[in-house]
């Protein structure tokens, strides 16, 4: 995941503050004047956050902790959730509690998006991958939040993003800005149910044309 790649394109006169890979993310009140930026990507997931009162962007790796040198960590309850001791994924869990407490109770839109620099129409690389949402889910369920949404977004053709009080804006390699569309499965459930799918009917017009030529 590389931390730089192209230079980012601020908004008018707002003043930039980037976010990288798995480093906490960033939470501003809504009359703040600073927009949040990332980029480099590559696999990783982009979620933000706004309310009345605020905004927020995290800069997800995976909701995949496990690592090799983290095989003989030990598993503990942070936030209601089961984590390894070191699990890369408590800045993220912070990030959303807090998120919780700014937002006082008032409704919070989360949008998660996985950018793909390239255009594609397969399903999986339409949608977020597969566990962002749920993952999401568990965490507002330990950190207390009922108030809240998830939009899931179509984020092909998207190298990187930047949100302000305005909302979130995603900009393609030569820094174009991107108009991403809601994703058209919107739960972990209908993307992998639609993606296995298609990938059974690629199996099964593969299977017809080989036979066909037997």
């Amino acid at each position: 995941m590389r931390k730089e790649e192209v230079p980012l394109k601020p908004r008018g006169e707002f003043g930039a503050s980037k976010v990288f890979m798995d480093q906490g993310g960033a939470i501003r009140p809504k009359s703040s004047q600073d927009e949040l930026t990332s980029d480099g990507f590559g696999g990783c997931s982009a979620i933000s956050a706004e309310s009345n009162n605020l905004f927020g962007l995290y800069h997800l790796r995976s909701t995949l902790e496990e690592r090799d040198e983290d095989e003989a960590s030990q598993y503990i309850e942070y936030n209601g959730l089961m984590i390894k001791e070191n699990s890369v994924l408590k800045p993220y869990i912070d990030w959303v509690k807090k998120l919780g407490e700014m937002a006082q109770g008032e409704r919070l839109h989360f949008k998660i998006g996985t950018p793909h620099s390239y255009d594609s129409q397969q399903v999986q690389e339409n949608h977020p991958y597969i566990g962002m949402e749920r993952f999401l889910r568990s965490v507002c369920k330990g950190c207390g939040i009922e108030n809240y949404d998830i939009e899931l977004v179509n984020m092909r053709s998207v190298t990187h993003v930047s949100l302000n009080s305005s909302g979130l804006t995603c900009y393609n390699y030569g820094n174009n800005e991107v108009q991403v569309q809601k994703a058209q499965y919107q739960t972990d459930e209908e993307i992998l149910e639609h993606a296995l799918s298609t990938d059974q009917r690629r199996l099964n017009t593969k299977s017809t044309v080989l036979s066909s030529n037997e």
